[in-house]
């Protein structure tokens, strides 16, 4: 049963890159953390749509933080992961 807010990330994130695959993962370990699997990877077009996603949606001016959206290798897949917190402040939730 997934959260609230990872239920959200993907229907947004679908709505916004309808051409992408993507499956989504929670664990109940690290609750906080929402992540998006690509399991097919994504080509150069795909990567840059992703990209202007996380850009679009998540990105603010000057500030960084170890919370904001990561792509990465996960459990032997192609991961975008995003902290809980960070998807209610980009208003998705």
């Amino acid at each position: 049963n997934m959260s609230k807010e990872l239920t959200a990330l993907k229907m947004d994130f679908k709505e916004k890159c309808p051409n992408i695959k993507v499956k989504s993962l929670e664990e109940r370990n690290c609750h906080h953390w929402k992540r998006l699997v690509f399991q097919d990877g994504l080509n150069c077009e795909e990567m840059f749509l992703l990209a202007m996603y996380i850009k679009d949606t998540f990105s603010v001016e000057g500030r960084y933080s170890h919370r904001l959206p990561k792509l990465h290798e996960y459990k032997g897949g192609l991961v975008l992961t995003i902290a809980e917190d960070e998807i209610k402040r980009a208003g998705i939730v």
